[in-house]
């Protein structure tokens, strides 16, 4: 959903959002949309905010870790995703993103215990991965996955 479509989306829930501050559904809503769209400004105003004023759970802290990886702040995302996963061990996005972040700082065997962890909680994600690993080394099996899936 880019485009204009979105555009109209972030406006009501914006209208929302000045109507009733509290709606933290909503701001959290527009925080994912804005950096769908790659506005990491506006993004981290409505994130900062609900880290501020809602206590933080697995949906939340997802959402800032998607943030601050996106904004290039790595070990800041590890720690959000190492929060999820303590909240919800069963995320499976989280451990894909998570093992994302480790294959490029290049820790080849944590990338690859994160897809391992990804592929045992969601057994049909494997019908999605593809590739021939036989001329490969097994710290290029994580890469693959990862940027084919991910």
């Amino acid at each position: 959903m880019i485009g204009i479509e979105m555009v109209k989306t972030i406006a009501q829930l914006t209208a929302l959002i000045a109507a009733d501050e509290s709606l933290t559904d909503q701001r959290l809503e527009r925080g994912r949309l804005l950096l769908e769209m790659g506005d990491t400004k506006g993004a981290a105003d409505d994130c900062q905010w609900l880290l501020e004023h809602v206590e933080p759970c697995a949906e939340l802290l997802l959402f800032a870790a998607r943030l601050a990886s996106a904004k290039g702040k790595t070990d800041e995302a590890l720690d959000y995703y190492n929060k999820v996963i303590a909240l919800n061990p069963q995320e499976v996005a989280a451990y894909q993103e998570r093992g994302k972040i480790f294959y490029q700082k290049g820790y080849s065997r944590q990338a690859e215990e994160n897809l391992r962890k990804a592929l045992e909680l969601n057994p049909q994600q494997i019908l999605k991965m593809s590739g021939d690993y036989q001329a490969e080394g097994i710290e290029h099996r994580p890469k693959r996955s990862y940027l084919k899936n991910v």
